[in-house]
């Protein structure tokens, strides 16, 4: 929940109607999630090789 509170939006409820706000906030989500995810690119899987 804090760093949703980065979006000025959601911290002040900008939007009246839930349903906006409700989308608001998945977006930020969409936005924040990539940042607290480990990398999966770094895998310890072996090369595919033909």
């Amino acid at each position: 929940m804090n760093r949703r509170k980065q979006f000025r939006a959601l911290a002040t409820r900008y939007d009246k109607l839930a349903t906006t706000y409700r989308a608001t906030v998945r977006v930020a989500d969409i936005l924040i999630r990539p940042r607290t995810q480990p990398d999966r690119s770094t895998s310890q899987d072996p090369p595919n090789t033909p």
